[in-house]
C-alpha cells in the first residue's frame, strides 16, 4: 500500500485508536494504553490508496466484548 489510515471511534465520535500503519493493531485501548475501551460498538473507516493509484475507503462497526 502506498498510503493507509485507520480510525477506530466510540459511540459518541470521539476517535480512539488512529494509525497510519497497515500491520498496525488495536488491542481495545484507549487514548494510547491510558485504558481498556468499554464493551461496546465502535465504529471504524478505514482509507487506502494502492501503488497502482487505486484508492478506496471502509467503514463499518467493531463490537468489543469483555
Amino acid at each position: 500500500l502506498k498510503k493507509f489510515s485507520i480510525r477506530i471511534y466510540n459511540r459518541w465520535g470521539d476517535p480512539v485508536f488512529i494509525t497510519d500503519n497497515p500491520n498496525g493493531v488495536w488491542t481495545g485501548d484507549v487514548h494510547d494504553g491510558d485504558y481498556y475501551g468499554n464493551t461496546g460498538v465502535y465504529f471504524f473507516r478505514a482509507t487506502y490508496e494502492s501503488n497502482s493509484g487505486e484508492a478506496g475507503e471502509r467503514s463499518g462497526h467493531i463490537v468489543m466484548i469483555r
